[in-house]
């Protein structure tokens, strides 16, 4: 059933797995940008998008 587990802070968001819904309240709901972008100051919840997000910029930015 699709939506049938809402996030437990009460943002409104519903997925279709506990697994699924958990993962966005312990990554994702209420948490704070802080990754980032040097070249930008763009900020992103998580480092894996900082880092994709950098090949926007260039294809030789070295990464730290």
């Amino acid at each position: 059933m699709p939506g049938f587990f809402a996030c437990s802070n009460g943002c409104g968001r519903a997925y279709n797995t506990y697994a699924t819904m958990s993962r966005h309240v312990r990554l994702d709901c209420g948490s704070e940008r802080r990754f980032q972008c040097n070249q930008c100051q763009k900020y992103f919840k998580r480092k894996y998008h900082l880092k994709r997000h950098y090949t926007t910029h260039s294809k030789t930015v070295k990464i730290e």
